[in-house]
């Protein structure tokens, strides 16, 4: 796993809430960690291959794309 995962999966344990769920966008996350959207979006799909977190899309009801659902398991 990258170091670039790790950082991220910290980052997700130290901001989720008790329910172990965080909705937010790639964006902000990078914005955060201080990385891109498309770096927080290719090592959050190895964390999701190696078993650590699941991850959920989310929809509005008019179809549009929102945020994902990260879940730590």
């Amino acid at each position: 796993m990258t170091s670039t995962a790790k950082l991220l999966y910290c980052y997700l344990t130290d901001t989720v809430g008790r329910k172990r769920k965080l909705a937010r966008s790639s964006k902000k996350i990078g914005a955060a960690v201080g990385i891109s959207r498309t770096a927080v979006s290719r090592n959050m799909h190895l964390l999701r291959q190696n078993g650590l977190i699941e991850i959920v899309p989310q929809f509005t009801d008019d179809g549009g794309r929102i945020a994902n659902k990260y879940i730590l398991k």
